[in-house]
């Protein structure tokens, strides 16, 4: 389904009813879809409502021409999007830089998260140079830079699960990748983490290459309460690597939430 928000098409997809029980939310990372929280949902929605968004630049919802993105943008597009629904309380979730969307909801409107699980996410901001160093490779070679990208992510992954996260991340255009790379340059929620008060839980790939399980161990000492798991032998996305120990994770978690 197409949702309205904030004058942009938002594609997202709806699982299951679980009636009396808190509605979990997902929200992927970089030009990650839905798709990155495909294999959890099929098992949470057994027993809740799950929804995933393709936020602007990911799967179904390329960003509008002459847009320009920010992280509260992204917020208010998750926001607008649970408004239509006619969602007021979830569960909210993140994969990767998609965990500082979710952070900074739960920031901005504490009333409406239940919970938070944070997948190999990070709150701070990578330095500038580094962005541009990316921005410079993907405008060179934006194919290859994906192809290397992914291997990074999934070390261990087997062709076809390699295969599946490069097609998923190549539906957004090099254009909507760049404008979503810039905003990991731009703002460091880590200052305000201390903040959240809500049930976290922080699951993070024990071989991540990307944002090294070093960074999980610090946000589960800046939010009060949270609760780290390492997935063993998992790189940067263990919802598509190991779906299982991932899952098994987060329906514990949850079983923990009073609801």
């Amino acid at each position: 389904m197409f949702v309205k928000a904030g004058g942009h098409l938002i594609h997202a997809v709806s699982f299951g009813n679980g009636e009396g029980k808190t509605p979990f939310v997902a929200h992927g990372g970089w030009t990650g879809s839905w798709e990155l929280w495909e294999q959890p949902l099929e098992v949470l929605s057994q027993s809740r409502r799950c929804i995933a968004i393709d936020h602007l630049g990911s799967g179904e919802s390329p960003i509008p021409k002459g847009t320009v993105i920010t992280l509260d943008m992204l917020v208010e597009n998750l926001r607008q999007v649970l408004d239509q629904l006619e969602i007021q309380e979830c569960i909210l979730a993140g994969e990767s830089s998609g965990s500082k969307v979710v952070l900074q909801f739960a920031l901005k409107y504490p009333n409406r998260v239940k919970g938070l699980v944070l997948v190999d996410g990070f709150g701070f901001a990578f330095p500038k140079e580094a962005i541009q160093m990316t921005i410079d490779q993907l405008e060179q070679d934006y194919h290859g830079y994906i192809d290397a990208f992914v291997d990074l992510c999934l070390p261990n992954g087997e062709a076809h699960i390699k295969r599946w996260g490069k097609n998923i991340l190549l539906r957004a255009s090099k254009e909507d990748a760049i404008e979503l790379l810039k905003i990991n340059a731009t703002v460091d929620l880590t200052p305000q983490l201390k903040n959240i008060h809500v049930p976290t839980l922080i699951v993070h790939g024990q071989n991540d290459a990307l944002v090294p399980v070093v960074t999980a161990e610090q946000i589960a000492t800046e939010i009060p309460g949270a609760e780290l798991v390492v997935i063993p032998d998992a790189g940067h996305v263990p919802t598509i690597s190991h779906p299982i120990a991932t899952t098994i994770e987060i329906k514990r978690f949850l079983s923990t939430i009073s609801e």
